[in-house]
């Protein structure tokens, strides 16, 4: 998955549009938010997304092919469920074992 940003920058405000995947959930679409605060949430979200990326690419060479549903339950775990994983990387023998440290 490839992550999007559509935005525009008026009045030292970025203004977001059409539904991006990096985009705070309580700001409608084409509403203002303060540039520092968009800034500082697109910097968090591409380093979980990073962090997602990095454990689905770990947990592929360790088991070879891992299952749609697991790595839908990494891209939907929180920040802190994704670093107890990244402290447990090798002690995992399976995808329930990965499962029952992101839920």
């Amino acid at each position: 998955m490839e992550d999007k940003i559509y935005f525009a920058i008026h009045m030292n405000h970025f203004l977001f549009y059409d539904e991006p995947i990096i985009k705070p959930k309580d700001v409608p679409d084409g509403n203002e938010i303060n540039m520092g605060k968009a800034i500082d949430y697109v910097e968090k979200r591409l380093r979980e997304v990073e962090i997602q990326d990095i454990l689905k690419a770990q947990l592929k060479v360790k088991f070879g092919d891992i299952s749609n549903n697991l790595e839908e339950q990494i891209t939907n775990a929180s920040i802190e469920k994704l670093k107890e994983l990244t402290l447990n990387i090798f002690n995992v023998t399976s995808e329930e074992d990965v499962l029952r440290i992101i839920n």
